[in-house]
């Protein structure tokens, strides 16, 4: 009887084993595990895997954990081995786990993973130069402090580069819109055409969204996509935030329509539930894992253009110049309107001929010579050059208003002085 008891036990034992196997074959467990690291600022840290899917970096996915004060998962090698079940709805889920910090905290996690190491949708490791280890170590920073509610602005210290700094600062900058968005591409700027010379262009363009590549597609021959910065003719693709402008040889229809087509990443956010228990050396529950897996995806937008009008370049050829007055006209000058047979105003009344001593000006009045004042001189013939009398006293130069006016009186004397030249000649 008694060895009937111990043959029943050790049969119950192996049935026990082989059902507790067998339940863990059928939640699809996967074993998590942990790699020491080093950042730039030979910070050693821990890089945690999962062996669910093969990673870009071509080992087992990269993981994240939840829990800031709970225990790594042991080392791939340990004769502790640490399992995890997959939960796949994690935004959607109402696991008390996956709730565990509140629904808003989900959101921010879920932007943190997609825009973070490995996914890197927004590009910020190339913008910052961070390495994997640096981008990874400041993802699973920031989740921690989501979960603790201890976001503040990183500064570089001796943990943190500069760098890792800026890096992690945008993560959390984008964690503060707490709304999880994908696959938005937006173009910033008018795709609104305006003539400029023989060219119908549109101002700079670009666009906003996740990491990805668009293009237009089927676009008119008479149209030409421009890199803005280098003015050369773009073929093919265009990236995410490549600055550009769209030109065309003839005037656009209002009816034309650009579709464009966005090639990007969208996530999945993945939750890994431990089964584990505790840590036999710490007494501490294992952490729960976090990842995100990206799938590549297509997506049109149909955009209408419009048309502005004509549109002048400024410049000198023929063009007046914007001077005060009214817009576009003549400038303005003292006095009057400008040259061009207008007499400048000198002083007397406003935009006649300029008063100078003895009498009133130009045009046919006699001069000032010594001799009777106002008289016209005694000289043999006639009295001046070409009929027309200049009043120029004796050592005194005429009152004018203003740098023209001065011009004009310097003619004046040199003339006066020609005359005078001429009366010399012809008395001897």
């Amino acid at each position: 009887m008694k060895k009937f008891f111990n043959k029943l036990s050790f049969l119950t034992l192996v049935l026990f084993i082989f059902s507790s196997v067998t339940v863990f074959a059928n939640e699809n467990t996967y074993q998590g595990y942990s790699e020491e690291i080093k950042t730039s600022s030979n910070k050693t840290s821990k890089l945690l895997r999962i062996n669910d899917g093969i990673g870009k970096d071509g080992k087992d996915n990269i993981v994240y954990c939840y829990d800031l004060y709970s225990a790594y998962p042991n080392s791939y090698n340990s004769d502790n081995k640490t399992y995890y079940k997959r939960i796949e709805t994690y935004l959607n889920s109402s696991d008390e786990l996956t709730d565990k910090y509140g629904e808003d905290k989900k959101e921010k996690i879920a932007i943190v993973l997609k825009a973070g190491y490995p996914n890197d949708a927004l590009g910020y490791m190339k913008k910052y130069g961070v390495s994997e280890n640096d981008a990874m170590y400041m993802t699973q920073d920031l989740i921690w402090r989501i979960t603790q509610k201890t976001e503040v602005q990183y500064t570089k210290s001796e943990e943190i580069t500069e760098n890792m700094a800026k890096y992690g600062n945008e993560l959390l900058k984008l964690s503060k819109r707490n709304v999880f968005e994908q696959g938005k591409l937006s173009l910033e700027g008018k795709l609104e055409f305006t003539q400029r010379g023989e060219w119908w262009c549109t101002d700079k363009l670009s666009t906003i969204g996740d990491k990805g590549v668009f293009r237009f597609n089927d676009i008119p021959s008479e149209f030409e996509i421009i890199d803005w910065n280098t003015d050369k003719k773009i073929v093919g693709n265009l990236s995410v935030g490549q600055e550009f402008y769209i030109k065309s040889s003839s005037k656009p229809s209002s009816e034309t329509k650009f579709e464009l087509e966005y090639e990007y990443e969208t996530v999945k956010i993945y939750f890994y539930k431990c089964l584990s228990g505790k840590d036999p050396y710490s007494n501490k529950n294992y952490q729960n894992l976090i990842r995100s897996e990206s799938t590549n995806k297509k997506n049109k937008i149909e955009l209408e253009i419009k048309i502005n009008g004509n549109f002048e370049i400024p410049g000198i050829g023929g063009i007046t110049p914007n001077l005060p007055g009214e817009e576009g006209t003549t400038p303005q000058l003292p006095g009057d309107s400008g040259l061009g047979g207008i007499t400048p105003n000198l002083p007397g009344e406003e935009g006649t001929t300029p008063q100078l001593p003895g009498d009133s000006g130009l045009g046919g009045i006699t001069p000032n010579l010594p001799g009777e004042e106002g008289t016209t001189p005694q000289l043999p013939g006639d009295s001046g050059l070409g009929g027309i009398t200049l009043n120029l006293p004796e050592n005194i130069l005429p009152q004018t208003g203003g740098t023209n006016s001065i011009v004009y009186a310097l003619l004046g004397l040199i003339v006066g002085l020609n005359g005078i030249k001429l009366f010399n000649y012809k008395y001897k």
